[in-house]
């Protein structure tokens, strides 16, 4: 066997179905080993960058390792914003490339095709974990490795340099080994029966307490698990942006999502905040500017994010399910807090209400599928509306690349996300700033079937560099006024289904259409300026 088929050996034996990319001279002998698979999918992307992108939503919806296979060289760095933005949003993507071998490397410079200065260093900039195979007999373990790693505590994305003497070599089969976890210091152990006391003491004893979900409680797919505690206590809860669809937004006891002064209101008359796998990063606290007065229970899998941005009185590092778990069997010695106060309060939500909702948004709430949908969201003047209006729970699922803010994530992400569930409604909102960058990929939905709805809200704006600038710069614009195609016609020239609209009502038709019709297609809304205007973050 070759180093080729040696990678893909370890991706089958690993569990693996599903490989996005694009084939290459360097990497040709892992894709004659994928063509040869019967148990591997292949999704043949436009480019590499937005293959990362397609990984990363498959990895996100299924919450396992996500496959980019890429040249290296220039598709290692055309993939580095999808590495970027797996590790800053927690997410088990796995790029596997080709490399120079060790002597060439050496010699920097050498005039070889898809060179690159330092594969490595580029790679570990991302701050993923590395991986380097440079003789075919390491490739099915480096493989294997790099699959693991990312999966191992805390989610963050593998980097898997595959030498060309590696790839183009061969090795006897004996040298395929188990699949085996690296020790990395990530290990998994229940709760301290003590911390969980203090728990719950701390809980019981408060006047205003409050549950903060972040994304680890999907990470850790707890969401039944919260759901059974949510349920037990009556603890009234909120969510961070990305971790929005771990709960029922419908529910009485839900406060809504951390993104603007209401919420922030909510949060800083809480006197015990019970923060469940939620980073506390510059996104949801707008640069640390969130107060936190009371007292705060911090749990998350990752021990370096306590005292990152705000001190704990208690922190407690382990995996929100095992966290859940323990704590549900300590629930008898606690009340339930509606036996103890009326916490119910409706006006303490900090969407306001259905009837203050953004009629575009509460547009597209009418029409998506109660369950089995998913919602792929790019950096665009919806983005907040979105989260904020928008109904969620585990069976309607929210993505977002909320800490990197990655233009033009949406749409193949959403394509990631359709491959891993076909049987799901799945529609990417994105600009007409961010759409440019990816309606390319109209050609791999329509070629592989994939149909997701790619709703593009055109103001003719980079519009949140304009607001920015308004902002920032006294309202002098510069650069954001655009000129954009027709962008029905675009996607028509890939035979995909349009549709173009000019108000809420004509959008929300326009969706139950592409939920009943079930095709790859493109729906463009001319919106102005201030449609999605909302309360700022901070």
């Amino acid at each position: 066997m070759n180093g080729g088929q040696l990678a893909v050996a370890a991706l089958d034996d690993w569990g693996i179905n599903t490989v996005f990319g694009i084939p290459a001279t360097h990497v040709i002998e892992i894709y004659d080993g994928l063509r040869e698979s019967r148990t591997i999918r292949t999704v043949v992307a436009r480019s590499d960058q937005h293959a990362a992108y397609m990984a990363d939503g498959y990895a996100r919806r299924l919450r396992k390792p996500g496959v980019a296979v890429v040249t290296g060289g220039p598709g290692l760095a055309q993939a580095t914003p999808g590495l970027v933005t797996a590790w800053a949003d927690s997410s088990p993507l796995v790029v596997i490339t080709s490399d120079l071998g060790p002597e060439a490397r050496a010699r920097r410079q050498a005039g070889v095709p898809h060179e690159i200065y330092d594969a490595r260093g580029l790679a570990q900039s991302t701050g993923a974990h590395v991986f380097v195979a440079d003789s075919p007999e390491e490739v099915y373990e480096t493989v294997s490795e790099s699959l693991t790693a990312c999966k191992v505590g805390r989610s963050r994305p593998s980097v898997c340099l595959l030498s060309r003497g590696a790839l183009e070599g061969s090795a006897e089969s004996t040298f395929i080994r188990p699949v085996r976890a690296p020790s990395n210091g990530w290990n998994r152990s229940a709760p301290d029966p003590q911390q969980l006391s203090s728990v719950v003491r701390s809980l019981s004893e408060a006047e205003r307490p409050l549950v903060l979900v972040g994304a680890g409680v999907l990470a850790a797919r707890a969401e039944d698990l919260l759901d059974s505690f949510l349920e037990s206590t009556g603890l009234p809860y909120m969510t961070t942006v990305p971790a929005v669809s771990a709960v029922d937004t419908g529910k009485p006891g839900y406060r809504g999502v951390v993104l603007n002064r209401k919420s922030r209101r909510v949060l800083s008359r809480a006197d015990v905040i019970l923060a469940i796998g939620a980073s506390f990063g510059w996104a949801t606290t707008g640069e640390n500017s969130l107060e936190l007065p009371g007292q705060l229970i911090h749990v998350d899998i990752d021990p370096t994010e306590f005292g990152k941005h705000y001190t704990p009185a208690l922190s407690i590092a382990a995996d929100a399910a095992d966290f859940l778990e323990a704590l549900l069997d300590s629930l008898p010695e606690m009340k339930k807090v509606s036996n103890r106060r009326d916490h119910d309060d409706r006006s303490s939500r900090c969407d306001g209400g259905a009837g203050t909702r953004n009629r575009w948004i509460a547009a597209i709430d009418r029409a998506l599928p109660e369950n089995n949908a998913s919602v792929v969201v790019d950096v665009t003047m919806s983005q907040i509306a979105l989260a904020r209006d928008l109904t969620f729970s585990p069976a309607r699922q929210f993505f977002v690349p909320w800490n990197a803010q990655t233009l033009g994530y949406a749409y193949p992400a959403a394509l990631g996300v359709q491959t891993a569930r076909k049987d799901a409604f799945v529609l990417a909102v994105i600009g007409d700033g961010g759409a440019l960058y990816v309606l390319g990929e109209l050609g791999t939905a329509v070629e592989n079937d994939l149909p997701v709805c790619l709703l593009v809200f055109n103001n003719h704006s980079y519009g949140t560099i304009a607001l920015a600038q308004d902002d920032m710069c006294e309202g002098r614009r510069f650069g954001v006024d655009l000129a954009q195609p027709d962008f029905c016609k675009v996607a028509a020239a890939f035979e995909a289904r349009t549709r173009r609209v000019g108000s809420p009502e004509g959008l929300e038709d326009a969706l139950k259409e592409a939920v009943a019709d079930r095709r790859p297609g493109l729906i463009e809304a001319l919106v102005p300026f201030d449609a999605f205007a909302v309360e700022e973050v901070v």
